[in-house]
């Protein structure tokens, strides 16, 4: 049998209420389904009657360390934990802008901490025998265990029948999606109605462009592919490679080969060539956008909605009337409003040095994360200090928001200082601990979404070692030509009708990985 390797990634979006995204995780190969559906011991059985190490133990934890939530070593978390489990953690937090970099160094000279957050890259080293293999500790790691056998997502995770590492899940999740978001108090001045499709849309954005000549209405962040990102699935096409659930019932697709694609180009070289779409949206960085629209220089976003939280607020300080706010997805050109949530359980990777000194004390720990003392601890706090608990209720303390209120971003000021939530130790979340720091506009805004009717977010199937070797060179010369010609139809230098040049350059590669993509899927549908 061939050797099934992950193709993994993990976001950290910096400056969002929220940590999320489509992450890509593994599925299982043939021999996985015994391991994933092995029975376990119970959760109930294991770890919740006192410490999980008899004597104090020193274990090094490495993780990215997000400007916006910067790691504490005093933090209540890691307290807390230390006084409910005997695990005192050494904390390693490397800046998010060098930890791939940092982390590639580690995982190829085998020096890595004891637990490390966020790997990246799994699969590439899982046969390398750096990784504890975590599904031949379940007798250790019940609460997990119990996790995994209630989620069969998770048996996707699984490379060669073993699990090298602990999938981030989430206890209670708050819907997030990339929505539209525009400013309700223009529509209103304006005299304009919501758009219900992308060509009303492109109209209303140009009144708004002739109501107000030097902005730009619709601002990107982080290059020409995020705008695809975040506009194409709903226009019907997508970024490269992606899952489509409405062709043959759902599957792979390399966006650029089909005309839903070259549409999408037309529309975003006709908001360029208007003045509508900000002539840096192919490098402008995320706080820059942030800057663009919190100041009014910009009124239009499809991304992330959350970060309207914080554009509201700066907008306030000028105009109380500022305000942005969520609208349904328009129809495409088929007649159709669709779009893909976020990940409630992102998968995101947390392995363990097989290495490490204390190989059953950081599986004891990591397991102990998933339990609901672990969840309370890592995404509350303190019992009593910072939080308050009454069944499934939880509250923090009124004392605790206020004092972060004054703050720019008071949730994760908050994070900051207990060490909790994604950003901090978290690895199972309660992503309820952000409705406290809410106004209740804010809470408003968070709701008026939650009912949309959108997919759930795809993962990627797990590749054999010669397909991801192909993928790897297919991708190279394939994005190699494309992303040298998507800003010149954008920006008009050259015409859309001459796009089908490029598709005929990029073919026959571009339909190689689609292959490869849809016969990794079919393997997978086949495990049970």
């Amino acid at each position: 049998m061939k050797k099934t390797v992950s193709v993994f990634s993990s976001l950290l979006l910096a400056g969002s209420m929220l940590l999320s995204g489509c992450s890509s995780g593994t599925t299982a190969s043939s021999s996985t389904a015994a391991s994933a559906n092995a029975s376990v011991p119970s959760a109930a059985a294991s770890l919740s009657d006192g410490k999980i190490t008899d004597s104090d133990v020193t274990l090094t934890l490495t993780r990215s360390d997000n400007p916006n939530q910067p790691m504490k070593d005093d933090s209540a978390a890691i307290q807390q934990i230390y006084k409910k489990t005997g695990v005192k953690l050494k904390i390693n937090a490397i800046p998010g802008s060098d930890f791939a970099t940092k982390q590639s160094v580690m995982l190829a000279t085998a020096d890595m901490s004891d637990i490390l957050y966020d790997t990246y890259d799994v699969g590439n080293y899982s046969d390398s025998g750096i990784f504890v293999d975590l599904s031949s500790k379940f007798d250790i790691m019940p609460n997990l265990a119990a996790k995994i056998k209630e989620n069969p997502q998770i048996k996707k995770c699984y490379i060669d029948g073993k699990l090298y590492y602990a999938p981030e899940l989430a206890r209670n999740f708050v819907p997030l999606a990339r929505l539209p978001m525009i400013r309700q108090d223009l529509l209103k001045k304006l005299n304009l109605q919501t758009p219900q499709t992308f060509d009303e849309l492109y109209n209303v954005l140009l009144a708004i462009k002739k109501a107000y000549p030097n902005t730009y209405p619709l601002a990107n962040r982080n290059g020409t592919g995020n705008l695809f990102t975040c506009f194409g699935y709903s226009m019907g096409s997508g970024n490269e490679i992606y899952y489509d659930y409405d062709v043959d019932g759902g599957t792979w697709r390399y966006a650029p080969l089909y005309p839903e694609f070259s549409n999408m180009l037309a529309y975003m070289n006709k908001l360029y060539k208007n003045g509508i779409l900000d002539p840096d949206y192919a490098t402008c960085t995320s706080t820059q956008w942030q800057q663009k629209l919190s100041s009014g220089k910009s009124s239009f976003f499809f991304d992330n909605p959350s970060f309207a939280l914080n554009f509201n607020k700066a907008l306030k300080t000028n105009d109380t009337n500022a305000q942005f706010g969520v609208f349904a997805i328009p129809k495409n050109d088929s007649g159709v409003s669709r779009g893909v949530w976020y990940a409630a359980d992102t998968l995101a990777a947390t392995t363990i040095s097989a290495k490490s000194a204390n190989v059953d004390v950081a599986c004891k720990f990591v397991d102990w994360l998933y339990s609901d003392e672990g969840c309370d601890i890592t995404n509350y706090g303190e019992e009593g200090v910072q939080y308050t608990k009454s069944g499934d209720t939880y509250t923090i303390k009124p004392d605790v928001v206020s004092k972060y209120t004054s703050q720019s971003d008071p949730w994760r000021a908050f994070c900051s200082d207990t060490g909790t939530g994604e950003l901090g130790l978290a690895r199972y979340i309660d992503f309820r601990t952000q409705y406290p720091f809410m106004t209740d506009d804010q809470k408003t805004m968070y709701d008026s979404w939650k009912d949309f009717k959108l997919a759930d977010c795809p993962v990627t199937p797990a590749f054999t070692t010669e397909e991801n070797e192909q993928i790897k060179t297919l991708s190279t010369s394939v994005t190699t030509i494309l992303n040298s010609e998507y800003d010149k139809f954008i920006m008009g230098q050259k015409p859309i009708s001459d796009w089908s040049k490029v598709v005929a350059e990029i073919s026959d590669n571009a339909k190689k990985i689609e292959q490869i993509y849809n016969t990794a899927e079919k393997r997978s549908d086949s495990v049970k």
